[in-house]
């Protein structure tokens, strides 16, 4: 991974071909340039807290009544989890963001509909046996929290052994490899190479309502 004018740049590589270098440090299974590497500790999920599985249903209950334009799913993920995270917040709850890259695809009515990436707010939840699992808040992809690992098998057609857990940003050839790389990052994060990381968040907030309202218009048009 390299940072380059405040870009990210995250590829999958032949760790043979790189094993050489002295300039790169190591670190969860990912390479890093040492700028890249300083950067990126920013971005990191920073979330620790561990919720209900009744605070979870509900947390997707207000999300999924947000006036979001939910039925536009060709584009505008990162501005719909931008506000849902940001609302969580409002009520009390830090979450960070699952972001997934590769084939990604889903079916919606008639039509196959196909991403490149795709984000949404994650925490951390019990389960109904108890136990801690890292769930996903997306009403544009299900009628429910999904876990992780359940949200980007919806989107892929890779058995769970082909989802790669990565540090963001997440690598952006994943598809070439025929693999989706599923990584974190904290809520604050826009897009996926944290190219708005200097925007303030009125600004991130704005930029997320200005699109999604694009969007909607595209709703309306069609209607």
């Amino acid at each position: 991974m390299t940072l380059v004018n405040g870009i990210f740049d995250s590829v999958l590589l032949d760790s043979e071909l790189i094993s050489y270098r002295n300039d790169l440090c190591f670190n969860d299974g990912t390479y890093y340039n040492q700028k890249a590497y300083q950067a990126t500790r920013a971005l990191s999920p920073q979330a620790d807290n561990i919720i209900t599985h009744d605070e979870l249903s509900e947390l997707f209950n207000i999300a999924k009544n947000m006036e979001l334009p939910w039925a536009y799913k060709q584009d505008g993920c990162y501005a719909r989890a931008h506000l849902m995270a940001a609302k969580f917040k409002e009520l009390g709850h830090d979450f960070d963001k699952a972001w997934i890259n590769g084939d990604l695809s889903i079916q919606d009515d008639q039509q196959q509909i196909r991403w490149r990436y795709h984000v949404a707010p994650a925490i951390y939840a019990y389960n109904e046996q108890g136990e801690v699992k890292r769930y996903v808040i997306d009403p544009s992809m299900a009628d429910q929290p999904l876990t992780a690992q359940q949200w980007a098998q919806r989107m892929t057609r890779s058995s769970q052994s082909e989802i790669n857990e990565r540090s963001f940003p997440f690598p952006k050839n994943s598809q070439r490899y025929a693999r989706a790389s599923l990584a974190y990052s904290d809520a604050e994060v826009y897009y996926p190479d944290a190219s708005a990381s200097k925007a303030t968040q009125e600004q991130k907030l704005k930029m997320a309502k200005d699109i999604l309202n694009m969007f909607q218009g595209y709703l309306d048009e069609m209607d």
